[in-house]
């Protein structure tokens, strides 16, 4: 765990992804959670199907990721 935040790169990385996010969210047309198409995986525009939902798993799933391999990574090393 200690070493998700000492990796600056990852950090820095993150927070970009996260304002991009943001802004994306911002963006869009909000209407609440879901509205049963996930982008880029839609002919509809970024603005008419970025929701919450998009927001919850592009923002958190990239942390959940990221601290999944520091502990499998981490988990050869440590005796």
């Amino acid at each position: 765990m200690k070493n998700v935040f000492a990796n600056k790169r990852f950090l820095a990385l993150l927070l970009i992804w996260t304002f991009l996010n943001v802004i994306f969210l911002s963006l869009s047309d909000d209407s609440g959670y879901y509205k049963s198409e996930l982008w880029p995986f839609t002919t509809k525009s970024l603005s008419q199907t970025y929701d919450k939902t998009e927001f919850l798993l592009y923002v958190f799933g990239p942390i959940v990721i990221g601290f999944a391999y520091s502990l499998f990574k981490n988990n050869g090393n440590e005796k």
